[in-house]
């Protein structure tokens, strides 16, 4: 491991588991090749280009459905008449669900202003939407509440490419959103809170946890309140501008453990890659560790990221551990850079990692664990 420019910083605290087109140009980048600083800002080129368009299935029926204000269980039927490619619209005022509905195909469904829908969907592995195989679903500028006993999941990606969720409010879910093989989806400007007495006896509480899947994007969320506030396993992804605070883990990158993800046709999910992400300015604050990188997180690159008051690590790099349960391999190959958040604390257990400013967890006087 290197580090470079940095002062030494002692940390002890232990918690087990179960609980412009550059960017760069106003940052510090002497540290970092040419190659990895074109890698870095063409990721965030492509994030911030807006590639939502209707595909031709979309193109071909433009149905839409009102649902008007009220309503009790009736997203599953206005789906239906929808058809492939429709449009379903929550009028403004309080919406019921009691039960998960199951999306097949394309479809879009947005909420006008002031639309809020209240969910009370007490099985646990339900989740109120569940997107198996639909391409091109869309959700957006809806708020959902959860008042059932149960925590359950909010939406839930199984096989749906090019899915986009924008806009959403989501409360009280013990997992805001999960995706699973699929490929190319959008997370963007969601708010998503955990419940207020959260525990993870049941599974890996999270905002956002992506389990498999390539080339996803991850911008502008705010959440907070759970064990893990965003996840990320797959590959080739971009989490960009996301706030997290609140949480046991801020913004962890790893495998995504077997047995705590459980789906609708009640299989466990889990990952075998999570690498080659581009992780660049997000805050994580008030959390116990602000950034994780660990379990066969690697290959990444983490640059300029900002952290404060996060009670254990603002940066861990974390090396072979048992602390999850479970033989936890080390993180590897991580490019990290603290751009021009020179004062975050980092501590470096992994294999190969590159570490640039920041200040130095010495694990002499801390060691790993």
């Amino acid at each position: 491991m290197k580090f470079y420019n940095v002062f030494i910083l002692a940390l002890s605290f232990t918690v087990f588991f179960g609980c412009g087109e550059n960017a760069n140009l106003d940052l510090p980048t002497e540290n970092l090749d040419s190659e990895s600083l074109a890698f870095i800002d063409n990721a965030i080129a492509e994030l911030k280009e807006d590639n939502d368009q209707p595909s031709s299935e979309e193109a071909s029926n433009r149905s839409v459905v009102y649902i008007k204000a009220g309503s009790k269980d009736a997203l599953a039927s206005a789906i239906a008449e929808a058809g492939v490619g429709g449009k379903v619209m929550f009028k403004s005022g309080t919406h019921y669900l009691s039960q998960g509905v199951t999306v097949t195909h394309s479809v879009r469904i947005e909420g006008e202003s002031g639309a809020v829908i209240k969910t009370n969907v007490d099985a646990p592995s339900i989740p109120v939407i569940y997107v198996n195989g639909a391409v091109n679903f869309r959700i957006k500028n809806l708020e959902f509440q959860r008042t059932g006993e149960q925590a359950g999941s909010a939406i839930m990606l199984d096989e749906a490419h090019f899915a986009r969720i924008e806009g959403l409010v989501l409360k009280n879910y013990g997992s805001g959103i999960f995706s699973d093989k699929s490929n190319l989806i959008r997370i963007f400007n969601n708010t998503i809170s955990g419940p207020a007495n959260f525990s993870s006896t049941s599974g890996i509480e999270s905002c956002i946890s992506l389990i498999d899947g390539k080339k996803a994007k991850v911008y502008g969320n705010t959440v907070s309140s759970v064990d893990f506030g965003i996840y990320l396993s797959g590959e080739k992804g971009v989490a960009y501008e996301n706030t997290i605070f609140g949480c046991i883990h801020g913004l962890t990158l790893g495998q995504f453990p077997f047995g705590f993800a459980r789906f609708p046709d009640f299989t466990y999910r889990s990952s075998e890659k999570a690498e080659k992400w581009v992780i660049k300015d997000n805050l994580a604050q008030y959390n116990a560790w602000g950034y994780l990188f660990g379990n066969g997180g690697n290959n990444s690159y983490v640059y300029n990221n900002d952290a404060s008051n996060n009670q254990v690590y603002d940066f861990e790099l974390a090396g072979e551990t048992s602390r999850f349960g479970f033989v936890a391999p080390t993180c590897k190959k991580i490019l990290f850079s603290a751009g021009k958040y020179q004062k975050v604390a980092v501590k470096d257990c992994g294999e190969q990692n590159q570490v640039f400013g920041g200040v130095e967890v010495d694990t002499g006087i801390d060691p790993c664990f």
